[in-house]
């Protein structure tokens, strides 16, 4: 697929396919591997995209979707901001699983301070956020954009 980072990729590979990724999102302020679970079990594609967000002062969002991923130290090591994954809201399509995710967010944000909820654009999820996050608002838990987030 175009566009697509592959494990094996040489540096300057990595660096062309990011940059034309990145090209076609203009005013992105980082990147996250939404799919990828074996990239970011690869070092050495990892240490080529950091170098490429880097250079561009980009943060990465590891959506931790192995257990064996080593983004986040790899961007660390380069240091680019980061942060990882810490709830996925909607891998159940349905309500009352969505809204039971947004409630454990915002438990976990007591203990946590900021902890990152990933998702998907789909009619549930948007749905269930609207109906959930007064709710939470009113107890004093704030919203944050990742940027405020990522360290």
């Amino acid at each position: 697929t175009p566009g697509t980072l592959m494990v094996g990729m040489p540096k300057e590979e990595i660096e062309r396919i990011l940059d034309l990724d990145l090209k076609a999102v203009p005013g992105a302020e980082g990147a996250n591997n939404h799919m990828g679970s074996l990239a970011t079990t690869d070092r050495h594609l990892m240490d080529g995209v950091m170098a490429a967000l880097r250079a561009r002062t980009l943060y990465f969002l590891d959506s931790r979707t192995s257990a064996r991923t080593v983004a986040y130290e790899a961007a660390r090591a380069a240091d680019v901001k980061v942060a990882f994954r810490s709830v996925f809201l909607d891998d159940v399509d349905e309500d009352d699983a969505i809204i039971a995710r947004i409630d454990l967010c915002a438990a976990r944000s007591e203990r946590e301070g900021a902890p990152v909820a990933i998702g998907h654009l789909r009619p549930r999820t948007i749905e269930a956020l609207a109906f959930r996050l007064p709710y939470w608002r009113s107890k004093g838990v704030r919203l944050s954009p990742l940027r405020e987030v990522v360290h």
